[in-house]
Formats: C-alpha cells, structure tokens, sequence
C-alpha cells in the first residue's frame, strides 16, 4: 500500500517540530536522603507562569523543606520560594509571571532537605545543578 505525499509531509512536520523531551536529573545526598528527580522545564511561554515540579524521595527517613531558588540574571542573588507537596512526593512551585517579565531568560534550581535516620542530628542537603 503505497502513503499519500500529503501524510509523509505532515508526519515530517509533526517529527521535526516536536519539542524535544528533557532527560529527568537525579541527585541524591551521600546517604541516599533525600533523592531527587526532576525534569528540566523547556521553553515558557510569554505571559504564562513557570510550573517547577521534582520528585523527593527518602526511603527509611523523612523529608524536610523543599526549595526553589530563582535567578533573573548572571549578578542577581536567587530568589527562593517553599516548593508544596503535592502527595506521592511530587513538590511543586509556581514563579509568577510578574517575576520574570521583561527578561528573556531565568535561572533555577530545587534544593531538598532530609534525614535517612531521625536520629540524625544534621539534615542532608542535595541540589539539583542551575537549569536555564
């Protein structure tokens, strides 16, 4: 069976203008507590807010604050705001609109706290790298 012209054309178009998919970053803490994976967000659009959303696990212990840390520029101190659980340990933050109007491009990364053991006097720290 022979594929009209017209359907190779619009299946090329719809391959080549997909939005390539990120790969998801995992960073866990020496001890395992907390873990965390989170998917880089791609383009964002003018005029919409920017949605953040990571993954914290920590199997035998528990998780403490979860954090994003903004950035509007190379010289600019990060802005943080508590990301929220959203249940099954998906963490989520909303940067607002207002916060990034006028620039065109802004940096952040999530930064997860926790304790493998609660016995623990020290809470672990990982950091996701800075994402553009």
């Amino acid at each position: 069976m022979r594929t009209p012209s017209w359907m190779k054309i619009v299946l090329c178009l719809m391959l080549f203008t997909a939005p390539a998919m990120a790969e998801p970053e995992t960073v866990s803490a020496p001890d395992g507590c907390p873990s965390v994976t989170h998917v880089p967000m791609g383009t964002v659009m003018r005029g919409t807010p920017a949605e953040v959303a990571a993954t914290i696990t920590c199997e035998a212990g528990s998780v403490g604050p979860v954090r994003l840390f903004v950035r509007l520029s190379d010289v600019n101190k990060p802005v943080s705001t508590e990301m929220a659980g959203q249940g099954d340990g998906v963490y989520s933050a909303t940067i607002p609109v207002s916060m990034f109007a006028g620039i065109t491009r802004f940096w952040y990364y999530v930064d997860a706290r926790g304790k493998a053991d609660p016995s623990q006097s020290d809470e672990s720290v990982v950091q996701t790298r800075w994402y553009p």
